[in-house]
């Protein structure tokens, strides 16, 4: 019984080693045959570039596709890889002449039949995105037919060709897609945003749709576009029930900078959704610049933390219009606004110009260096006064030291020290 499981087992052995010889055999041929076919590719891309490298614009005979054999059997794989002009044919004149002439080729009837009905879901998807960087006629009749295929690669590529072609008729094809839900409105957003502004008219009828999710994407995509006539028509839903469609109202205010329209923006920093609060920030920050500090230093204290943080960001980003916000902060029992406070005083440099401040030959800029010495000293901030202390003279280095004594002798000691060593 023993001798027999060990023939078993060592027969299993042996066909699994063979197994798994065969499976890195069809690895490799895969790998391989890839291989011989990108070079396949290359090399008819290459004969065709040098040929109509020869090639004078005004010479119809010489593009004609009799003249230039590598049209004739050109596939679709080689014909997307050329059109995509990677580096392949740089001469846009010169790839007008090649679509014209291979519109009059039957292959292309071919690859509108592939895009539609093929098998092959790769060969479709290449077919696809052929046609729209050859734009025949019929190309916008395929793809809003594939648009709507159930296969989700087929419907990403869809709209890959849409993006190639880029017509206020692509557009329209896509504005449909929202409708249905086909595809998420992020990805159709992220297509339209690098199409001409013109197709912004599109989207624009359906601002004041019925449809919550459709207005919210058409102002949104509108303002990505930057299309700012169409301001008034947008800002009317600035009070709009949808709070996803308030919040793109505030997104398009603010990337089209309309100051007309900043006490609207103004208006939605108190909404009572989070988000749109949030989306009012940024808009206003973008509108105003730094005039905006006064609206936005109240929602440090807001109870969302995207807020805050955002709040935050912006007076750092304008910290000499955020300082004697940052000073009241430095009082505040709020560790987290304290903290604030301390980040907008060091990102202002306020360290430096105080101390020159406490030097100055003007009284009252004296004083209120002074005072704010002693309560960043008395709020626990740590300032870097020896790098400061380094770099003055020595009577100005005397003087700094002896009024820093008047709020925190120990910490006047400290410096006297390390200065005295340094002479040493």
């Amino acid at each position: 019984m023993g001798i027999y499981f060990e023939g078993l087992i060592w027969k299993i052995d042996l066909y699994l080693l063979g197994l798994e010889g065969f499976v890195i055999f069809v690895i490799l041929g895969v790998i391989f045959s890839y291989k011989i076919k990108r070079s396949y590719i290359n090399r008819q891309i290459d004969n065709l570039r040098k040929k109509v490298g020869t090639c004078s614009l005004d010479d119809e005979a010489c593009f004609a596709a009799e003249s230039l054999p590598v049209l004739k059997n050109i596939g679709i794989e080689i014909f997307v890889n050329m059109l995509q002009n990677k580096g392949n044919i740089q001469d846009k004149a010169i790839l007008a002449k090649i679509r014209q002439n291979l519109l009059k080729t039957k292959e292309i009837a071919e690859v509108e039949k592939i895009a539609v009905r093929g098998r092959n879901k790769w060969k479709r998807i290449e077919a696809i995105l052929a046609l729209s960087y050859i734009n025949p006629s019929y190309a916008l009749k395929v793809v809003s037919q594939t648009i709507y295929d159930k296969d989700e690669d087929i419907v990403s590529f869809s709209l890959e060709a849409l993006r190639n072609i880029r017509t206020n008729e692509s557009a329209q094809i896509i504005l449909e897609g929202i409708k249905k839900h086909i595809y998420s409105g992020y990805k159709a957003a992220s297509i339209v945003s690098v199409f001409p502004c013109s197709v912004a008219e599109v989207f624009a009828k359906e601002i004041d749709s019925e449809d919550e999710n459709l207005r919210f994407w058409c102002i949104r995509i509108i303002a990505h576009l930057k299309a700012s006539q169409y301001s008034s028509q947008v800002a009317n839903h600035i009070n709009d029930i949808s709070a996803n469609v308030r919040s793109s109202v505030c997104e398009y205010l603010g990337l089209i900078k309309a100051n007309d329209l900043a006490e609207m923006v103004l208006e939605k920093l108190s909404d009572n959704i989070w988000f749109v609060r949030l989306r009012a920030l940024q808009s206003i920050e973008q509108i105003m610049a730094g005039d905006c500090i006064d609206n936005v230093a109240p929602l440090i204290r807001d109870k969302s933390w995207a807020v805050v943080e955002t709040a935050k960001q912006i007076m750092v980003k304008y910290p000499m219009k955020s300082i004697r916000y940052a000073k009241e902060y430095l009082f505040d029992i709020d560790t987290n606004i304290h903290k604030i406070g301390v980040e907008i005083i060091d990102a202002s440099r306020y360290t430096d110009k105080m101390l020159e401040g406490i030097l100055s030959s003007d009284d009252k800029e004296r004083e209120e260096s002074v005072e704010m010495l002693r309560i960043m000293l008395k709020t626990g901030v740590e300032i870097e006064l020896e790098p400061a202390l380094r770099e003055s003279s020595e009577h100005a280095r005397n003087l700094l030291i002896k009024i820093i004594g008047t709020v925190d002798g120990k910490k006047a000691k400290q410096l006297q020290d390390i200065m005295e060593k340094r002479k040493r």
